[in-house]
């Protein structure tokens, strides 16, 4: 056992807190991990005065090999990666009317790609293939977009042939969108999402359009991002528009919409052109400047959300912090030194383990209670000295009936009667008959039961007797989890305001959760001994030390065997029982002691192995009882669970029974990152419902 600030913490625990950690460590590790990195992408767009749009990208990539590779575990690399491009200008739900000739379509004769591995260019190595083409992938599979479209066609590199997709690769695709604006009445547009997915992040990336050369004045010039949280757009020249970002998350999208004079685009093809009265300039600009509204909007409320999340959470931990010292601080005791000699109080070794572990009884203060009722006389050991030669030998106990048992508490009283009248039904058992007890009927195995739940309900109703702990914990507990409702109904505030103004509350619901989970936690393990208690606590601390660490005392005589046995009970409730027998076997050697009137500690066995201690053949008595009653329960609770089964198929047959499931829809919001007029600025929320879509994949 190990005490941190009067604590009491078993190997036990610490090693169940370790592996906890450990295993959380490792899971967040798994869920974070990416094999594919992505360090840039780059667009460079080129629109001709008949709208059609030639594009230039380039993905700086990273693909890395499996999470363990470092141990020898190395998963197969990845080898091939797809580039999907869609081009149909009209998303199903789109907001305005539509042209059914107004069509865009990929030019399949100006496309090109080049692939570097490690700077190196591998084009001429790797396999190229298109879905335009028929081509098929590495699996035989023809080659299709994901999800497949009849407006959608697919790039697809093999890298078998240069080792698969390891290292550090740059992919550059050139392709030709023909007919991708459109011009209304007054004004053209250019209404795109570039990228809908990827492998990852994109931890940078920019896109430059290049337009026609015919305007003089940017005023005429308006441009819009969408889904991005970290992204910004700018308008640098009547030529040159751009869009910059960094961290594009998986769930992102990348789109932008531009306005135009139709003076840009003198040479559009007429399937272009659509003049419709219930679509025009001010309706794009009044739909646009309706979504930097929302926008604009949703930032104020993300701002005073996330104050408010972290204000609540920083009153939480400050009423704690208070709450705690005032009610759940260990109380200040005067010093008792390092060590002491003696114990310091007339109390049982199970009414020790029960104030020093805080309110739990183990194993260990059932053998402890023996070893003690052994040391004062109450059972003998017969024939101990020739019994303890081997490890497995079954002990004689033997009730005296010579000494009075009037001066029992009732836990020792309860012991006895459970050996020698529950199990034995007579004054002799042997640690054999109480390892066996339980394992001839289930009957026996309850009653053992019992009677262990007994001996516990005994020393924790005589320990609270005796003002061990603070009687005022619970309702100071009580008091100070009623705080939780606070949290609770901001949570339920700001799930509601994330609805109205569609705001990202992830982060919010973290700030709330996770210290609310935590003050819950922190709440339901204070534990507080009375005044009182702690003084005798730290009493019996010191006296554990003095155990600990006597035979490092040279100048210090050991007392009488017969103490050292009374000592030794005590030993074995604070789990140091090993440290104590090998020091005493050191100074019993040293002192040359007569052990014949010892109880259980003797010289016929020499101390030639820690097994053969009998506190050790004694824990493992009850050790193995326990064992056998959990077994025999359990197998008695299976057959039971069984034969009631079987009798509930006789009885009834068999029926079908049906489940019916509700789906459920989640809506997918853009991010956004600042205010936008269509001039300069963050991107806006929400969409424009823009075509093109598509992504990057690999495996």
């Amino acid at each position: 056992m190990f005490v941190i600030g009067h604590k009491v913490f078993s190997k036990k625990d610490i090693r169940r807190v370790a592996g906890i950690i450990l295993l959380l460590v490792a899971i967040f590790i798994i869920a974070l991990y990416n094999r594919v990195s992505i360090d840039t992408y780059q667009a460079d767009i080129t629109l001709d005065e008949a709208g059609n749009m030639s594009v230039v990208e380039q993905w700086d990539m990273t693909y890395k090999e499996g999470l363990f590779s470092f141990i020898g575990l190395k998963a197969d690399p990845m080898r091939v990666r797809f580039r999907d491009i869609g081009f149909n200008k009209y998303v199903d739900d789109y907001n305005f009317p539509t042209k059914a000739s107004n069509l865009a379509y990929f030019d399949e004769s100006s496309v090109d790609v080049s692939v570097f591995k490690d700077g190196v260019d591998v084009t001429s190595t790797i396999r190229i293939g298109y879905s335009f083409e028929n081509d098929r992938d590495e699996l035989g599979y023809p080659i299709t977009c994901e999800p497949q479209s009849n407006y959608c066609e697919s790039i697809f590199i093999d890298a078998a042939l240069v080792g698969g997709l390891v290292g550090n690769f740059t992919f550059i695709y050139e392709y030709t969108i023909l007919g991708a604006v459109t011009q209304y009445s007054d004004t053209s547009e250019l209404n795109w999402v570039l990228l809908e997915y990827a492998e990852s992040k994109i931890k940078n990336g920019q896109v430059n359009i290049n337009l026609p050369e015919t305007l003089s004045d940017m005023d005429d010039l308006y441009l819009w991002g969408h889904g991005l949280s970290n992204g910004r757009v700018s308008i640098e020249s009547p030529s040159r528009l751009e869009l910059t970002f960094k961290n594009m998350k998986q769930d992102d999208f990348l789109e932008f919409r531009i306005l135009t004079p139709n003076s840009v685009f003198p040479n559009i093809l007429s399937t272009n052109i659509f003049i419709n009265p219930d679509i025009n300039f001010e309706l794009i600009y009044l739909y646009e400047d309706d979504l930097v509204r929302q926008t604009n909007q949703s930032i104020n409320a993300a701002i005073v959300i996330l104050i408010v999340s972290v204000s609540v959470s920083l009153f939480m931990m400050v009423f704690l912090y208070i709450y705690n010292k005032r009610h759940f601080k260990i109380f200040e005791t005067e010093d008792f030194g390092d060590y002491l000699r003696e114990p310091p109080s007339h109390h049982s070794p199970a009414e020790v383990g029960y104030l020093y572990r805080y309110k739990k009884t183990e194993t260990e203060d059932i053998t402890a209670t023996l070893l003690d009722l052994i040391s004062r006389d109450y059972i003998d050991i017969i024939d101990s000295k020739v019994n303890q030669i081997t490890e497995n030998v079954s002990y004689e106990l033997r009730l005296n009936e010579k000494k009075s048992l009037d001066d029992l508490k009732s836990h020792e009283m309860q012991l006895i009667d459970w050996f020698f009248k529950t199990i034995a039904h007579g004054n002799s058992v042997t640690t054999k008959q109480i390892e066996d007890y339980s394992s001839y009927r289930v009957d026996y195995a309850r009653e053992y039961l019992g009677e262990s739940v007994k001996f516990t309900q005994l020393v924790a109703s005589l320990c609270n007797q005796q003002d061990f702990f603070d009687s005022t914990l619970e309702s100071h507990k009580s008091q100070a989890r009623s705080i939780i409702a606070l949290p609770v109904l901001v949570f339920i505030i700001i799930v509601i305001l994330s609805q109205i103004f569609w705001v990202n509350i992830f982060l919010e619901i973290l700030i709330l959760v996770i210290p609310s989970v935590w003050y819950l936690y922190f709440i339901s393990t204070r534990k507080r001994r009375s005044k009182n208690g702690q003084i005798l606590f730290n009493k019996w601390d010191a006296f554990k030390h003095y155990l600990e660490d006597f035979g490092s005392f040279e100048d210090d005589p050991i007392p009488s065997i017969a103490v050292w046995e009374h000592y030794l009970a005590f030993a074995t409730t604070f789990g140091i029982a090993d440290q104590v027998m090998d020091q005493l076997k050191v100074k019993i050697e040293q002192e040359k002691m007569n052990l014949e009137n010892s109880k259980f500690i003797s010289n016929s066995y020499a101390f030639d192995s820690r097994s053969r201690y009998l506190y050790r053949r004694l824990h493992r008595t009850f050790d193995k009882a326990r064992s056998n009653t959990n077994y025999r329960i359990s197998q008695a609770a299976i057959q039971s669970s069984a034969s009631s089964f079987s009798s509930s198929i006789r009885g009834t047959g068999s029926k079908s029974s049906s489940f019916s499931s509700r789906p459920s829809s989640f809506g997918s919001r853009g991010g956004f990152g600042g205010r936008s007029s269509g001039r300069s600025g963050g991107f806006s929320g929400g969409s424009s419902r823009g075509g093109g879509r598509g992504g990057g994949r690999s495996r």
